[in-house]
């Protein structure tokens, strides 16, 4: 067979293939898996050869061939997302692709360390000079980058990466509602009480279910045991310092604020490199990110020890410090104290991108977005007004009267409530080096009274939480409906 009957005789095959076939309709034409092998081979030939049959030819090929595998296309991304599964989230985070900008809303704990999959017209992708591969490459999303996309003729297009990260917060797992019960532990009582309107207990999975997983190990680390928590993108070392099985049985070390921040970054070298369970990120967490593991369920246990079974009974290191002293928390009751950078504590090592800067957002009329948590402020305390809440001073309420008054609160046509502990805690601001220590600019003028909570003590109903953003300090007391003292309110809406 002579050169130029071979080659009449393709021209005649891909004739008759793009003539008779016709690919899927997707939403994606760029999808490899959408077209058949032969329309594959039939853009291959087009791609090496200049010659006027191949030019011929793209007429009569599916848009795959000339959009996705083409001649001179530019380079284009078509998709960016974080797939769920292989990035330990709770559903896929899909990017908005705006001309030259890929901007993403993800969770802050998984952003230093995610695996994107992306779809291109067969342009090659890199970051800071790396190839990347779909779904196996990581890429840091904590900070705006830059991905370039480079065609096979050569051709490049820079796309900007926009991350928005969040601090989702989790349900206090405090799931049934109580008054001034007296009762030694709390008994529950039915909700939607009048006299203590949206309490804790009335928010169920609120504003998000709790995210931990009972302990795993990963493929190739059978001793490295983990608990996955998907609402976060955090990992947690299944148990505190001490123990190494998954039940976490034997003595917990305790080691001075130094000494525990160095022993959960060597987690980092762990395994030849590849870090503690192959995972990289690892450090002591933050005093908002223990609230993630903390559940307000049953009484004098405030852990979830289903996922993180028996925990340790002293207060836990983070990395939070203050006026060179560093902030722990006690596992036993959630109360916040500061201890010297030389006393000895147990510590519980975390691993994930670091909390991102507190951001906030002047809504005007009073009312401050958390663009991190996606919830509302009072920007000022309930008896202060005025741009800088200079007017007045804040008005103390028991917790009834709190709730009461959070409920009939109708600022901005929202629904507003008395803060649960873990949207309280959020805004504790350590970059601040003196008290208050909670933002100024977003909540000026912040009184040094104790602030009220809606969560309630599990071993005594007549008690409640409060919070001390000039303390630093939860503590709880007894006056939810009695009682001489009172403190102030500042109500909380959304997410």
């Amino acid at each position: 067979m002579t050169q130029g009957l071979r080659k009449k005789i393709w021209i005649l095959f891909i004739f008759i293939n793009v003539s008779i076939c016709k690919p899927p309709e997707l939403k994606n034409e760029c999808d490899p898996f959408a077209y058949s092998d032969s329309d594959k081979l039939t853009s291959d030939f087009i791609l090496s050869n200049s010659t006027q049959d191949a030019s011929a030819l793209k007429f009569l090929l599916p848009d795959y061939v000339i959009l996705c595998n083409g001649g001179n296309a530019a380079p284009n991304l078509i998709s960016f997302r974080l797939d769920s599964e292989i990035n330990g989230l709770k559903s896929n985070v899909d990017a908005e692709i705006v001309g030259s900008e890929i901007r993403i809303t993800l969770p802050y704990g998984r952003s230093k360390f995610s695996l994107p999959s992306f779809s291109t017209n067969r342009s090659q992708v890199f970051w800071k000079g790396n190839e990347m591969t779909s779904g196996e490459s990581y890429l840091d999303l904590s900070s705006p980058g830059e991905l370039l996309l480079k065609s096979k003729n050569g051709q490049t297009k820079l796309y900007n990466l926009v991350p928005t990260l969040t601090v989702p917060l989790e349900d206090t797992g405090q799931n049934a509602c109580y008054v001034e019960g007296f009762n030694t532990p709390a008994v529950a009582v039915a909700c939607n009480q009048t006299s203590f309107p949206r309490q804790d207990g009335d928010f169920v999975d609120f504003p998000n279910p709790k995210g931990t997983e009972t302990s795993i190990t990963r493929v190739g680390y059978p001793n490295d045991f983990i608990n996955l928590n998907r609402i976060s993108g955090l990992v947690w070392k299944t148990c505190a310092e001490g123990p190494t099985n998954n039940t976490c049985t034997g003595a917990y070390s305790t080691f001075t604020f130094d000494v525990a921040k160095s022993n959960c970054d060597a987690y980092n070298s762990a395994n030849g490199g590849k870090g503690y369970a192959g995972i990289q990120g690892w450090r002591l967490p933050r005093l908002q990110e223990v609230f993630f593991m903390r559940s307000y369920a049953s009484n004098g246990v405030f852990t979830e020890t289903a996922k993180f079974p028996n925990p340790p009974a002293n207060q836990i290191r983070t990395l939070d410090t203050n006026l060179n002293v560093s902030t722990t928390i006690t596992t036993k009751d959630s109360e916040i104290s500061q201890e010297a950078m030389n006393a000895f504590r147990e510590v519980h090592c975390v691993a994930g991108a670091d909390l991102p800067t507190k951001l906030y957002s002047d809504l005007g009329g009073g009312i401050i977005l958390d663009q991190r948590t996606g919830l509302f402020w009072t920007k000022c305390a309930l008896g202060q007004s005025g741009t800088n809440c200079e007017i007045g001073s804040p008005t103390n309420y028991n917790v009834s009267q709190g709730m009461i008054q959070c409920r009939d609160l109708t600022l901005g046509g929202k629904s507003w409530r008395l803060p649960s502990i873990s949207e309280g805690v959020s805004l504790f601001d350590f970059t601040r080096t003196s008290a208050p220590f909670i933002s100024q600019t977003a909540f000026p003028n912040t009184s040094s009274e104790l602030t009220r909570l809606s969560t309630n003590l599990m071993s005594n109903d007549a008690y409640a939480y409060e919070l001390g953003y000039s303390t630093l300090g939860i503590t709880t007391s007894n006056n939810k409906t009695t009682g001489a003292i009172g403190y102030q309110v500042r109500c909380v809406a959304g997410p």
